[in-house]
């Protein structure tokens, strides 16, 4: 017995594993001092692989009926275990790209002692069963009796499950009718692996599965399946999409499976396909578009016979009609990504297929009280979309859709009548949500509105959009209304002019109150691209209807744009006119918000002009002002305004820790339109203390922010700041200038924010 052992590179611990008994037990039966039963002497054959030819003295031996000294002797052939598998039946016939880390980690679960089913779960067209058979094929020679692979995708009842195992392990099938005691019999002293592939629609045979495990502990189960098994041994592993570029310049491509997998498929389909700089930007939007998807990147490529990657790009953007293959060796379930998501759509009950195809509605995911409110889906519902991989959870409240699956559920939806309903119940959220959203930070944790509708975006579009189409222009108005300051600050400054434009445009007499306020937020925004002559037109038509209306705070926030716009210009005393005018309206009424806002640009006006003593007071006032209503905003212009003040005074260390102030809240606002401000702003300072390559990498950063803000640097602030920047580049020279201020330009703005407030003298 320790010879045979031995032989086989076994250590007592592992075969007693085999034999299911404790490791003394094997040690004193190989010391002689105990003889084993004679279940487990048989058990011992067969893991000790003792010839049949063998099989009778050994058992007799063991058993003590036959005396040592009677045996012949033997001389142990060499043993060899070869790996015993049937994958070589189901070898793929492309080769396996990508997915190394997953492969790395899946053969650690199957190697880990314990693990005795693991479940690769995954929407259809990820890639499931070739993981699972590459990540079998890695495991040959590491289960001595074997690797199996058991194909169950064609099976429509648990009943064919222990057929279609007994096929794969190559067993001829009893004359008995109990074939599952039979597998059961041969598996309960196996060390082997089963591939148990596409289980999904064979849940109500899981009791086979608990059994194996229990009556074969040594046997290694991995199954893929759209769902998980909902078993407490199960040990699950889901599966995505395969790893795709994630910034906009794409770098070395070979980097990433899925590109790899999409010009392997494209060169196997047309010869002569050849990658370069034109068709590599396509081939990597492509693979971003369907994120990362394996079914969805051989189904695209497959037409680079025919198509360009370009061709490609444009068609599978608009529906899914391209991901189609007419491969005749290629699976029905393989032929089309509407086929592999039809099996997924199969396993649904009546109202999950109804949750499931209302969910289209939303755009770029959304909140479970959305779901509640728009398409009634409760969590229960959610959850088990989720759990048949149609849903991802994004977090504890939020759920999103593979863009593919978005575009199938969408094709699911198809009565006009509902879904315009449902499109007005969508605009009808988002805009109670916009205008207080109060409803769903509970569930974000975010204590600013801003971050809320960032999340949102993509619903806050489609909303208006639904707004515009269906003529709906009150809803229409106060949801543009309503995002106007998020556009502004975050330098969203053309789509919100878009989205303004196109509510307003839809009737021209209706709602003249919610018209004059998206004139005013036009206005803002047309001012903050510098397209003065448009902010000028807009105001006066915001300040003609708010004189019809006789609103006060609508006449005087006419009025201090129009200001702001004229000052900003150059023209002052026109500015100045306008700006005190509307003053005097906020006073009235006793709005102290935009009294501080006037006070402001009055300040700024007075600075302009050099009368400093006056400016400094008017800041400190709207400071007060600011900070007594917590309006962050206005207390980061207050602190800037009086950092430019000490910087005329000389003080430019004062007016750094002042401006360093203003920019930390702007930068804690995200308000991206008035950080360039203070990064020029400082910039003066630190070149009028002689740091000036240190003062034009800030105006680097500045000019940078503004390009992608399309905020373009006031006349009025240019003629400031430019001879002041000259005098800095006719210092430093021109090459040394230009390299500082490409630096600016080309350091990520988080840095140049961290360097400027935290690390900088």
């Amino acid at each position: 017995m320790r010879r045979r052992r031995k032989a086989l590179d076994l250590t007592q611990t592992e075969l007693a594993r085999l034999v299911f008994c404790s490791l003394s037990t094997i040690k004193k039966i190989e010391s002689d001092e105990r003889r084993p039963s004679i279940q487990m002497a048989d058990r011992l054959a067969e893991c000790l692989q003792v010839p049949s030819s063998e099989r009778k003295a050994f058992l007799a031996a063991a058993g003590a009926e036959l005396a040592f000294d009677q045996l012949n002797p033997i001389v142990d052939p060499p043993i060899t275990k070869p790996a015993v598998s049937n994958l070589r039946s189901y070898q793929p016939p492309t080769p396996f790209i990508g997915y190394r880390e997953e492969l790395a980690q899946i053969s650690n679960l199957v190697q880990q002692r314990g693990n005795r089913l693991i479940a690769l779960v995954g929407p259809g067209g990820t890639g499931k069963t070739r993981l699972a058979f590459q990540a079998a094929s890695n495991q040959l020679g590491n289960f001595m009796d074997g690797v199996f692979f058991v194909p169950l995708a064609q099976l429509d009842a648990p009943a064919y499950i222990i057929p279609a195992i007994l096929d794969a392990l190559a067993l001829q099938k009893p004359a008995i009718s109990d074939l599952r005691a039979y597998l059961l019999e041969y598996l309960h002293d196996k060390t082997m692996l089963l591939v148990l592939d596409n289980f999904e629609q064979l849940l109500t045979g899981i009791d086979l599965l608990v059994e194996i495990s229990r009556i074969a502990p040594a046997v290694v189960l991995l199954v893929t399946s759209r769902v998980p098994l909902n078993l407490r041994l199960e040990q699950v592993f889901e599966v995505k999409g395969m790893k795709i570029p994630l910034g906009e310049n794409p770098g070395d491509y070979e980097a990433y499976d899925a590109v790899q997998l999409y010009i392997q498929t494209a060169k196997r389909v047309s010869s002569g396909f050849e990658v370069d700089d034109n068709n590599l930007r396509s081939i990597v939007n492509i693979c971003k578009f369907v994120e990362g998807m394996p079914l969805a990147i051989e189904l695209a490529a497959s037409w680079s016979r025919t198509r360009s990657c370009v061709e490609i790009e444009r068609e599978i953007e608009h529906g899914l009609d391209l991901l189609t293959s007419k491969m005749a060796d290629v699976p029905e379930r393989h032929r089309s990504i509407r086929a592999a998501f039809d099996l997924s759509w199969n396993l649904l009950s009546d109202e999950e297929r109804r949750v499931f195809s209302v969910l289209s509605i939303f755009q770029g995911g959304f909140h479970r009280q959305a779901a509640e409110a728009i398409a009634m889906a409760d969590e229960t519902t959610l959850g088990s979309l989720v759990s048949k991989s149609l849903l991802r959870r994004a977090n504890a409240n939020r759920y999103d859709m593979h863009e593919l699956l978005y575009r199938y559920s969408t094709e699911k939806l198809t009565d006009p009548v509902e879904i315009n309903r449902f499109r007005d119940a969508h605009l009808s959220y988002y805009l109670s949500l916009a205008e207080d959203p109060e409803s769903e930070r509970n569930a974000t944790q975010d204590t600013d509105r801003f971050p809320i509708i960032e999340n949102e975006l993509p619903n806050f579009r489609a909303a208006l959009q639904w707004a515009v189409d269906a003529r709906a222009q009150e809803r229409g108005l106060r949801l543009a209304i309503a995002l106007g300051s998020f556009w502004h600050d975050n330098g969203y400054l053309r789509e919100g002019m878009y989205w303004l434009s196109q509510v307003l445009e839809i009737d021209t007499c209706q709602y003249p109150s919610y018209r004059a306020a998206a004139l005013i937020q036009s206005a803002i925004l047309a001012q903050a691209m510098g397209n003065f002559r448009q902010a000028t037109l807009l105001n006066k038509g915001s300040l003609s209807i708010c004189r019809e209306l006789k609103d006060k705070r609508g006449i005087g926030l006419s009025l201090l744009n129009l200001g702001i716009v004229r000052y900003l210009n150059g023209e002052y005393e026109r500015g100045i006119r306008f700006l005190k005018k509307s003053l005097s309206i906020f006073q009235e009424i006793d709005d102290e918000k935009y009294q501080g806002q006037a006070l402001i640009r009055i300040a700024d006006w007075h600075m302009r002009r050099g009368m400093l003593e006056q400016a400094s007071s008017l800041w400190q006032q709207a400071l007060a002002i600011s900070s007594k209503l917590d309006n962050k905003q206005g207390i980061a212009f207050s602190l800037g305004g009086l950092g430019d003040i000490k910087r005329l005074q000389g003080k430019y260390q004062e007016a750094i820790d002042l401006q360093r102030k203003s920019l930390k809240i702007h930068w804690e606002q995200n308000n991206k339109l008035d950080i360039p401000f203070l990064l020029e702003a400082l910039g003066l300072n630190y070149a009028a203390l002689g740091q000036e390559r240190q003062a034009t990498v800030l105006w680097g950063a500045a000019e940078s922010l503004r390009e992608k803000t399309h905020s373009p640097l006031p006349p009025s602030y240019q003629a400031s700041y430019a001879p002041i920047i000259t005098e800095i580049r006719n210092s430093q020279g021109e090459t040394n200038f230009t390299q500082a201020w490409e630096e600016g330009k080309s350091t990520p703005l988080e840095r140049i924010i961290n360097g400027t407030l935290y690390l900088t003298g």
